[in-house]
């Protein structure tokens, strides 16, 4: 009925041998199969099963129970659930079958039922899973474990970094080892001993003492999720130096990462029913769970702690010269949150300390040592004395160090230190047999065990004290791009300000000239002539007033803006038609144009302040009239017109024009035309003018043709309603 498979391509694995594996493909060919199956189904050499119909081998083998069987396959197969339990005998036993899918293969397990019920007392001691606080959780888990597999020695073993393991919780027996507090060594928990108890929900052995059998597969078939797969060599060989002959572990996850085992040992031969441990797998899942939330609970507590000294450090960060004045201040906290047992901060060059720190000498030479490693902000070593301890001169006082580097500074660390931590260390050493050839033979594996103090390490920084530091350096960073943009903004203030002093300097220098200039000349002209016609003499005085009162309302508007740093000018209505009027006829005094003809259309009110507008008409008009003095006749047009937006002046004269080439710089300060040599100027009236009706909100533009004049546009917005 059977044909057998090609010897050659026939796999041998070894399993234990309190229960029995197969392993099929979907759609139902037996690619594995435990050898055993011939001795408990009376089938003879199983070999021939491999690659055989798995509904076949059932029907044939187990025919009374087939369809129950067949129907647990096909409920798995579908995906309608991810395990099935089922319980049927085989001869006079009753057996649990278990299927469930992995890597895309069937895998079934069969193993016989040892006890058919859980008792009542037994079930009790789940009871503390449900008390609100139990003083210990992991001796309460031991406890528990204890009395319900009735083992000689329980105990909770943490994996840590690098694979160390360290017994935090035990329940033991009178006259068994007691192990809380060991550490072990690395090498007893490497990372593939990590991932065969991640592996399944428990490892189990019932006789450490026993053999094994074969497990024959066509090809290489994965067994790590088979209960059935022998314990690591490593702990096979150290449980037999300690006389262990049944062994149970249970896996602990932590935040999805495995953390541990719950490891469980007894002297002499005790199977555990399947069931019971289940029930194990339940109360340790369920601790786990609780010792997850509470650690949870113990974290948020600590990231509070974290957020108010990171609320202190802003605070000091705001109100301190520097960022490392801020952290020198908070040396103390900074060393208490990661339980440092001192800290150096290294600022280009100047070190402070606090608490357990080298010598200064030694700190420069970490400075040296930290900067010469790959570019990470964070350094952390417990072990640095031991490891690097040769490139730093002279004893170290520590042994566990953390390096943060600040931002893109490279001078500027700190330093954490801890202080040496001597331990005993369980130190496991696997030693093979030799066969009379020479060769290894797995079986007689035996192992060293032996304890080594641990020298030139400390308590290890864990997940809290990076936490702690990281949180630190995205402070201090964001503390620098604060500052780095508040003396942005402070070199923007102070060129603003610049730009006001210089602005104040022009109009002092430059817009005083004109009235001052109409002044004298008003003044010489009354005191070079006696005889003066009385009407003429009171032109001249009303003249010389005007222009001293427009001097007035300069030096004025000069004060207030230089009295605040942001000063707004004030917007009122001004009437333009006298004082437009009156700088007009003082240009022609001023520029000896007596000829010049302005002719004025619309001159419509502004929204302003009265000095400023000044300055502004001042400084164009003034132009118009000097720059067409040699015209025949000279002529200025003065206009104004209201659009939605604005009040639109425009100056237009004849005069000399700007180059082409000089229009793009005509607002430059100091900047003139090339053609504006034989007239007398600085080159600061345009820049001035603009500059105002910048601060007004409003536009300046210039057009202009060479030889045949210039046409300058103000736009004033609208501030207040003005009037037509």
């Amino acid at each position: 009925m059977f044909q057998p498979a090609s010897a050659t391509s026939i796999a041998k694995s070894p399993l234990q041998n309190f229960g029995y594996l197969m392993v099929a493909t979907l759609d139902g060919k037996i690619l594995g199969i435990s050898e055993r199956f011939g001795e408990i189904l009376e089938a003879g050499s199983v070999e021939q099963y491999l690659d055989t119909d798995l509904e076949a081998f059932i029907r044939h083998y187990l025919p009374g129970h087939a369809s129950k069987i067949l129907e647990a396959i096909d409920e798995v197969a579908c995906a309608a659930t991810p395990r099935k339990l089922i319980l049927h005998p085989i001869g006079k036993k009753i057996h649990y079958l278990c299927a469930y899918l992995y890597g895309g293969l069937l895998y079934l397990e069969w193993e016989p039922q040892i006890s058919k019920s859980i008792s009542a007392a037994e079930m009790n001691e789940i009871g503390f899973l449900f008390e609100k606080e139990p003083i210990d959780i992991w001796h309460s888990l031991c406890r528990s474990l204890e009395t319900l597999i009735d083992f000689d020695h329980v105990f909770v073993l943490q994996v840590m970094d690098g694979y160390n393991g360290k017994v935090l919780a035990e329940r033991s027996r009178e006259g068994s080892g007691r192990v809380l507090g060991r550490e072990y060594s690395a090498a007893f928990m490497p990372p593939d001993v990590v991932e065969y108890y991640r592996g399944r929900s428990f490892r189990y052995c019932p006789d450490l003492g026993d053999t094994t059998h074969d497990f024959y597969s066509l090809g290489d078939i994965r067994l790590l999720p088979s209960p059935y797969l022998p314990i690591p060599l490593i702990h096979s060989a150290y449980l037999k130096t300690i006389d262990v002959r049944s062994y149970i572990a249970f896996p602990l996850t932590i935040n999805g990462d495995f953390w541990g085992l719950v490891v469980c040992q007894n002297a002499t031969v005790k199977p555990i029913d399947f069931q019971k441990r289940k029930l194990c797998t339940f109360i340790v899942q369920n601790v786990a769970s609780r010792f997850e939330t509470l650690m949870k609970q113990k974290l948020l507590q600590y990231h509070e702690k974290i957020r108010d000294v990171e609320l202190e450090l802003k605070d000091s960060f705001l109100f301190s010269n520097t960022i490392n004045c801020a952290l020198v201040e908070r040396m103390k906290t900074l060393c208490e949150i990661p339980h440092a047992d001192g800290l150096a901060i290294y600022h280009r060059g100047d070190i402070s300390t606090h608490g357990l720190h080298p010598t200064k000498k030694q700190l420069r030479q970490l400075f040296k040592f930290i900067q010469q490693q790959p570019k990470k902000p964070i350094f952390k070593d417990n072990n640095f004395k031991a490891r690097h301890g040769e490139a730093i001169k002279g004893e170290l006082p520590f042994a566990g160090l953390m390096a943060l580097q600040l931002g893109q500074q490279e001078d500027h660390l700190i330093l954490w230190f801890r202080k040496e931590s001597l331990h005993q260390v369980t130190q496991i050493e696997l030693i093979p047999g030799e066969s009379s050839d020479g060769t290894v033979e797995l079986g007689t594996l035996d192992c060293r065990v032996w304890e080594n103090t641990v020298r030139g390490a400390s308590t290890p920084w864990n997940e809290n004290d990076l936490t702690f530091v990281s949180d630190l350096h995205a402070l201090v960073i964001e503390a620098m791009i604060t500052r780095a943009k508040e003396q942005e903004m402070f070199n923007q203030e102070l060129i603003a300000l610049n730009n006001e002093l210089e602005m104040l300097t022009f109009t002092l220098s430059h817009d005083l000239r004109n009235p001052l200039a109409i002044a004298k000349m008003g003044m010489q002209f009354m005191t070079s002539n006696e005889n003066i016609p009385p009407e003429k003499e009171m032109e001249w005085k009303r003249n010389i007033l005007d222009n001293m009162n427009s001097i007035e309302q300069i030096i004025n508007g000069v004060l207030r803006i230089s009295s605040t740093r942001s000063y707004q000018y004030a917007m009122e209505q001004v009437p333009m038609e006298h004082m437009i009027h009156l700088i007009s006829d003082n240009a022609k005094l001023l520029y000896q144009s007596p000829d010049c003809q302005i002719s004025y259309g619309k001159l419509l009110p502004l929204s302003g302040e009265k000095s400023v507008l000044y300055q502004v008409f001042l400084n164009i008009i003034g132009n118009a009239v000097k720059y067409s003095v040699n015209s025949k006749p000279p002529v200025v047009k003065v206009q104004s017109r209201k659009t939605k937006q604005a009040v639109v002046y425009t100056v237009a004269d004849n005069g000399i024009g700007i180059p082409p080439e000089n229009l793009a710089s005509v607002f430059d300060v100091f900047s003139r035309a090339g053609n504006a040599g034989a007239f007398q100027g600085t080159g600061i009236g345009l820049s001035l003018a603009r500059r105002i009706l910048n601060r007004l909100g409003g536009t300046i533009e210039i057009s202009s043709e060479l030889g045949k004049g210039t046409k300058v546009t103000l736009a004033f917005p609208h501030a207040l309603e003005s009037a037509s």
